[in-house]
């Protein structure tokens, strides 16, 4: 295996996340040295955030209107079919693909439990793709993969204060705790009330994942490291370290979706973007292509 000698800052893709992918991939074909490992050299120590600020915004460039929304990619991770995005509701046509109800496993920051959206039904004639670009958001497009039947639970797994939140439950081969939606006379798609909503620990999750559900693994890298909050130095390896050690429990995933968040805000550095990504599919790679838990 050879080794890439040129530095991170000195490479002329860094910065333009549209060829980042493709450039850290070959990277990771061709070997790695030590000048990638970002998320294991650096020092730095953990910062403690409090409830109200995991409502912020995002950063925004002063060039952000320059700042392109980049295409969905599709890659194969350990042979499990996966999206690579940017904005994070992009993902949502290939959860529609699925032929039966699944269990979300939802790694971010955010819960992304938005309402109040249109929608979605096989008789709409517009595709899922441009039901997701004009009718939802970055907040938005759990509501309406819930109310088309496509998911049935949602984990939400936050590295960064290492804590699991269940919206609805599944165990035992059936759903114990319904998530249930509602439409308006707009055709607004509503949770019912109250939103069922426990945390839970890692062993509860493990618990509930093996009633045989298919699993949609969909993670937000900003759940590892968070633009305007994280400083660069602070290392984002054990978080990675601490999803990967909950993952190995779980079944093997139907799809993998990952959401970049570079556009419309930026959630994720984008210089430490690519390193981030590639790191995570390789923790990824290194689970499922040992076969993971199986379902």
């Amino acid at each position: 295996m050879g080794n890439i000698s040129i530095g991170l800052k000195e490479h002329p893709l860094i910065g333009d996340p549209e060829n980042s992918l493709e450039f850290f991939l070959e990277k990771k074909r061709l070997g790695s040295s030590s000048e990638f490992d970002f998320g294991n050299n650096l020092i730095g120590g953990e910062k403690k955030y409090s409830k109200e600020e995991e409502f912020y915004k995002p950063i925004k460039f002063e060039n952000n209107e320059k700042r392109k929304r980049l295409p969905p990619k599709k890659i194969e991770i350990a042979g499990i079919e996966a999206l690579v995005v940017d904005p994070h509701h992009d993902v949502l046509p290939l959860w529609f693909t699925l032929q039966s109800p699944a269990v979300l496993v939802h790694v971010d920051q955010h819960a992304d439990m938005g309402d109040g959206r249109m929608g979605y039904s096989r008789d709409n004639k517009e595709s899922v793709e441009v039901y997701t670009r004009s009718c939802l958001d970055i907040t938005s497009f759990i509501t309406p993969a819930v109310h088309g039947g496509k998911v049935v639970a949602v984990y939400h797994v936050r590295p960064r204060p290492g804590e699991i939140t269940a919206y609805g439950r599944v165990g035992q081969g059936k759903v114990t705790c319904p998530l249930g939606t509602n439409v308006d006379k707009f055709e607004r798609v509503f949770w019912d009330k109250p939103l069922p909503k426990t945390d839970i620990s890692g062993e509860e999750l493990v618990a509930d994942l093996s009633s045989g559900f298919p699993l949609i693994l969909d993670i937000d890298l900003d759940g590892f490291h968070l633009f305007g909050y994280d400083d660069p130095e602070v290392p984002y390896a054990p978080r990675l370290a601490w999803t990967k050690s909950l993952l190995e429990r779980l079944p093997r995933p139907a799809i993998i979706t990952m959401a970049s968040s570079q556009t419309p805000g930026c959630y994720v550095h984008p210089d430490i973007l690519p390193r981030l990504k590639l790191d995570c599919i390789e923790m990824l790679e290194g689970i499922y292509s040992q076969g993971g838990k199986r379902n």
